[in-house]
Protein backbone atom coordinates (compact mmCIF):
# COMPACT_ATOMS: atom_id res chain seq x y z
CA UNK A 1 0.00 0.00 0.00
CA UNK A 2 1.37 3.36 -0.88
CA UNK A 3 2.24 5.76 1.96
CA UNK A 4 -0.64 8.36 2.97
CA UNK A 5 -0.03 11.54 2.54
CA UNK A 6 -0.63 13.77 5.82
CA UNK A 7 -4.06 15.01 4.57
CA UNK A 8 -5.15 11.49 3.58
CA UNK A 9 -4.54 10.90 7.10
CA UNK A 10 -6.35 13.66 8.24
CA UNK A 11 -9.51 12.42 6.58
CA UNK A 12 -9.02 8.72 7.60
CA UNK A 13 -11.56 6.92 9.86
CA UNK A 14 -8.61 6.63 12.62
CA UNK A 15 -7.17 9.95 12.59
CA UNK A 16 -11.26 10.96 12.77
CA UNK A 17 -11.83 8.20 15.69
CA UNK A 18 -8.98 9.77 18.01
CA UNK A 19 -9.60 13.44 17.44
CA UNK A 20 -13.00 12.67 18.74
CA UNK A 21 -11.19 11.16 22.04
CA UNK A 22 -8.60 13.72 22.38
CA UNK A 23 -11.59 16.25 21.85
CA UNK A 24 -13.67 14.81 24.75
CA UNK A 25 -10.76 14.72 26.78
CA UNK A 26 -10.28 18.15 26.64
CA UNK A 27 -14.39 18.58 27.45
CA UNK A 28 -14.50 20.17 23.63
CA UNK A 29 -13.16 23.73 24.44
CA UNK A 30 -9.50 24.93 23.57
CA UNK A 31 -6.83 23.70 26.04
CA UNK A 32 -5.11 26.97 25.93
CA UNK A 33 -7.97 29.90 25.72
CA UNK A 34 -10.79 27.56 27.12
CA UNK A 35 -13.25 28.75 23.80
CA UNK A 36 -15.96 26.16 23.35
CA UNK A 37 -17.43 28.67 20.72
CA UNK A 38 -14.95 28.67 17.59
CA UNK A 39 -13.89 25.62 15.55
CA UNK A 40 -11.44 23.29 17.38
CA UNK A 41 -8.25 21.85 15.77
CA UNK A 42 -6.47 19.08 17.87
CA UNK A 43 -2.87 19.87 17.21
CA UNK A 44 0.15 17.75 17.69
CA UNK A 45 2.85 19.43 19.34
CA UNK A 46 5.98 17.24 17.29
CA UNK A 47 5.87 14.76 14.76
CA UNK A 48 7.76 11.40 14.86
CA UNK A 49 8.67 10.29 11.64
CA UNK A 50 6.52 7.10 10.36
CA UNK A 51 3.81 7.44 12.64
CA UNK A 52 0.74 8.14 11.07
CA UNK A 53 -1.52 10.99 12.34
CA UNK A 54 -3.44 8.91 14.87
CA UNK A 55 -0.48 6.92 16.23
CA UNK A 56 0.23 9.89 18.76
CA UNK A 57 -0.22 9.72 22.69
CA UNK A 58 -2.46 11.60 24.93
CA UNK A 59 0.40 13.52 25.69
CA UNK A 60 1.31 14.95 22.25
CA UNK A 61 -2.27 16.39 20.98
CA UNK A 62 -3.59 19.19 22.07
CA UNK A 63 -7.00 20.79 21.70
CA UNK A 64 -6.67 24.58 20.17
CA UNK A 65 -9.50 26.85 18.70
CA UNK A 66 -9.04 28.73 15.84
CA UNK A 67 -6.82 31.36 16.53
CA UNK A 68 -4.84 29.41 19.24
CA UNK A 69 -3.27 27.17 16.78
CA UNK A 70 -2.36 29.91 13.96
CA UNK A 71 -0.68 31.45 16.85
CA UNK A 72 0.90 27.50 17.72
CA UNK A 73 2.38 27.99 14.03
CA UNK A 74 2.96 31.57 13.93
CA UNK A 75 3.45 32.99 17.38
CA UNK A 76 1.51 35.05 19.48
CA UNK A 77 -0.84 37.90 18.42
CA UNK A 78 -1.43 40.50 21.04
CA UNK A 79 -5.43 39.19 20.60
CA UNK A 80 -4.55 36.21 21.26
CA UNK A 81 -2.48 36.96 24.25
CA UNK A 82 -4.93 38.74 25.37
CA UNK A 83 -7.67 35.83 24.75
CA UNK A 84 -5.18 33.22 27.03
CA UNK A 85 -5.08 35.86 29.89
CA UNK A 86 -9.05 36.81 29.78
CA UNK A 87 -9.12 32.77 29.98
CA UNK A 88 -6.37 32.00 32.82
CA UNK A 89 -8.34 34.90 34.65
CA UNK A 90 -11.78 33.19 33.93
CA UNK A 91 -10.99 30.05 34.79
CA UNK A 92 -9.28 31.03 38.19
CA UNK A 93 -12.71 32.70 39.06
CA UNK A 94 -14.92 30.12 38.59
CA UNK A 95 -11.80 27.31 40.48
CA UNK A 96 -12.22 30.41 43.54
CA UNK A 97 -16.35 30.33 43.42
CA UNK A 98 -16.35 26.65 43.74
CA UNK A 99 -13.84 26.19 46.41
CA UNK A 100 -15.65 28.94 48.34
CA UNK A 101 -18.78 27.22 47.58
CA UNK A 102 -17.28 23.89 48.59
CA UNK A 103 -15.62 25.26 51.92
CA UNK A 104 -19.30 26.62 53.26
CA UNK A 105 -21.20 23.77 52.38
CA UNK A 106 -18.08 21.76 54.38
CA UNK A 107 -18.53 23.78 57.35
CA UNK A 108 -22.37 23.94 57.02
CA UNK A 109 -22.57 20.15 57.50
CA UNK A 110 -20.18 19.71 59.62
CA UNK A 111 -19.90 22.92 61.49
CA UNK A 112 -23.31 24.62 61.25
CA UNK A 113 -21.58 27.34 64.02
CA UNK A 114 -18.62 28.17 62.16
CA UNK A 115 -19.87 31.29 60.77
CA UNK A 116 -21.21 32.54 63.88
CA UNK A 117 -17.93 31.96 65.43
CA UNK A 118 -15.63 33.45 62.45
CA UNK A 119 -17.46 36.63 63.01
CA UNK A 120 -17.20 36.71 66.54
CA UNK A 121 -13.61 36.27 66.22
CA UNK A 122 -13.19 38.93 63.30
CA UNK A 123 -14.87 40.92 65.67
CA UNK A 124 -12.82 40.09 68.65
CA UNK A 125 -10.03 40.74 66.30
CA UNK A 126 -11.14 44.03 65.53
CA UNK A 127 -11.80 45.23 68.88
CA UNK A 128 -8.29 44.27 70.15
CA UNK A 129 -6.04 45.49 67.30
CA UNK A 130 -8.23 48.26 65.37
CA UNK A 131 -7.66 49.41 62.09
Amino acid sequence: MARMSYAEQLTHPKWQRRRLEVLDRAGFRCERCLDDETTLHVHHKTYRKGALAWEYEDHELVVLCEDCHTDEHRGPSIDGLAALVAGCLEKAARDDRWVREQRRLYFENVDPDFERRRVDMLAALDARFPR
